[in-house]
């Protein structure tokens, strides 16, 4: 189908930032990556004792067998309800690499976030229901809040953060999704129509060939559904255009960059901070 349009970035991406890594090297990098948690007493919601380990687990799957790594903070207190941030991979890259590439480790753990990086499959509208499985799938081993489910991802695994939340089967899952050089077109969404307002951050290059002006577009589209004013816009503080007037459940941000449809454009903290402030709106 036109939603999911397969794209392999793998090498480029690599080639980019070097995703080989030994295992020492690897093991290395995520100590220094992995936070403690800054909780606020009020964030606490009881979980049953015990509910998942703390650090790094690689072993888990999907129905379908898509394997997924689960990253906690180093801190991680089995009986609060985390944040949980799940980042899909773009083509060619697994769960490991899309890890180190879009560095989400740091900011997400600092900020008390649970944050699970999944393999990419080969796309279809089935394959990608069951990445949206994933959220489920952690909630039932480690104590997460799933009113408070975040989404983001490169390529194509910016399709599939757009994806679920539009298909109908998956929509009302996430409040917030953050897709990166997506290839989906306001057009493609159109047939699925508007989900409930929801916080949206499209990132997209001015210099994408391969999806030219798509991001701008979607953006809008899910202006249009977040009910913003689509005539009145700002600078938000990120140096992203904001939308004015939306649905305080559905803040929209355009954030364009200038690199190529491969590059990753580097905003994990950013994308952190936009998923932190609808959390402390208290949405949903």
């Amino acid at each position: 189908m036109s939603l999911l349009r397969h794209v392999v970035l793998g090498v480029l991406l690599c080639l980019q930032i070097g995703c080989g890594e030994s295992q020492s090297e690897r093991a290395a990098r995520r100590q220094q990556e992995l936070s403690e948690a800054q909780y606020a007493q009020s964030e606490s919601k009881p979980c049953d004792p015990g509910a998942g380990t703390a650090g790094f687990t690689e072993t888990e799957r999907t129905g379908k067998g898509v394997r997924y790594t689960v990253v906690t903070p180093r801190n991680y207190d089995p009986r609060r309800r985390h944040p949980l941030l799940v980042v899909y991979a773009p083509a060619g890259i697994g769960r490991l690499e899309v890890e180190r590439v879009t560095s989400f480790t740091q900011p997400a753990t600092r900020a008390g976030f649970i944050a699970a990086y999944a393999d990419h499959p080969p796309l279809g509208i089935e394959t990608t229901k069951d990445l949206g499985t994933i959220p489920s799938l952690i909630a039932a081993k480690w104590c997460v809040d799933e009113s408070r489910v975040f989404y983001s991802g490169h390529s194509d695994g910016g399709t599939v953060s757009n994806a679920l939340a539009a298909l109908r089967d998956t929509r009302g899952r996430p409040a917030g999704i953050a897709p990166s050089a997506a290839g989906m077109t306001s057009q493609d969404l159109d047939a699925y129509g508007c989900p409930r307002p929801l916080g949206v951050m499209v990132l997209h290059s001015r210099k994408d060939k391969l999806f030219p002006g798509w991001g701008a577009k979607v953006a809008k589209w899910w202006a249009q559904c977040n009910r913003c004013d689509l005539d009145r816009t700002r600078v938000h503080p990120n140096s992203c255009l904001a939308y004015e007037g939306c649905d305080p459940q559905g803040p929209t941000l355009y954030c364009e960059g200038d690199g190529t449809h491969a590059k990753w454009p580097g905003q994990a903290q950013a994308i952190v901070d936009f998923f932190q402030a609808l959390l402390r709106k208290g949405m949903p």
